[in-house]
């Protein structure tokens, strides 16, 4: 069965992240943020906030080199994106798992093998990528909908869904663009909770959202982009000034979930389907 570890770990000093003067323009010359400098520690997790437009995919996009156009040095697992190879690209990327904002789940795909997409990708066979994926899906309540098909899930089911294919491959980065833009701010915590628990797991994590519940209800930190320039802001004082560099944060006030909160977490969401009903055991 699929756990998830829910003890503390220790904060690296050494970054995951690193950008150093970084200024990104849009393709026809618009410019979005210039000079961002920050780091993001390995075993760190961070918001990324700012209004719509303000360039939040975008700096998300550069992470995972969907896009190029940028100025300056950016470092993501000590690899200086501009000279990483077309030919490196998969095994890089395998690293990082990607939560979209709107899904990106493959309509005529199962649940379970949209899950396993990434696993058979990297060489697994299909059944010991389905065993995974499976796996997954039962830690995040969803072992009743292996087989059922994205077009019937709701928004959140479709969420975790996605938050499964992003893991399954137990990547060092987790990226999640508005992960909680589809459900109310009550539920949107709940969610907040399993990323907690991946963090917990040792994982680099940044949650870009423009939720200030959930941002000013969470001792995380959090990277702001406005009116072009990036900053850093800490819930509490580190070892850096604000909008340079940090070191990031031990521990959040989110707490692991437990058993009890699994079997009724999602009660409210999804019109009342009891999403988290108790995980299936798979083999």
């Amino acid at each position: 069965m699929f756990t998830i570890p829910k003890t503390e770990h220790s904060i690296s000093e050494k970054p995951a992240i690193s950008f150093e003067r970084v200024t990104f323009a849009y393709q026809q010359g618009e410019e979005v943020f210039r000079d961002a400098t920050f780091q993001i520690p390995q075993g760190s997790m961070f918001f990324l906030t700012g209004a719509s437009g303000a360039g939040k995919s975008s700096l998300l996009k550069l992470i995972y080199k969907a896009n190029n156009n940028y100025l300056g040095s950016l470092k993501v697992m000590d690899q200086e994106m501009k000279s990483l190879k077309e030919a490196q690209l998969p095994d890089f990327r395998r690293k990082i798992g990607i939560v979209f904002q709107e899904f990106h789940l493959f309509d005529h795909l199962s649940t379970v093998d949209n899950v396993a997409l990434p696993l058979t990708l990297a060489g697994k066979t299909l059944e010991h990528a389905r065993e995974k994926a499976a796996e997954m899906l039962s830690w995040l309540g969803l072992g009743s909908f292996l087989h059922r098909m994205p077009t019937l899930l709701s928004g959140g089911q479709r969420q975790r869904v996605a938050m499964a294919r992003a893991t399954v491959n137990d990547p060092d980065i987790l990226l999640a663009d508005e992960p909680t833009g589809h459900v109310d701010d009550e539920n949107a915590m709940k969610i907040m909770t399993l990323f907690e628990n991946f963090h917990k797991k040792g994982k680099t994590v940044i949650l870009s959202t423009h939720n200030r519940t959930i941002i000013d209800s969470l001792s995380v930190p959090e990277i702001r982009l406005d009116g072009g320039t990036v900053t850093v802001h800490t819930p509490q004082p580190l070892s850096a000034p604000s909008g340079v560099s940090v070191i990031g944060v031990e521990k959040t006030s989110l707490q692991a979930v437990d058993d009890q909160e699994v079997e009724n977490i999602d009660n409210q969401m999804d019109d009342n389907t009891a999403l988290f009903k108790e995980a299936e055991n798979v083999s």
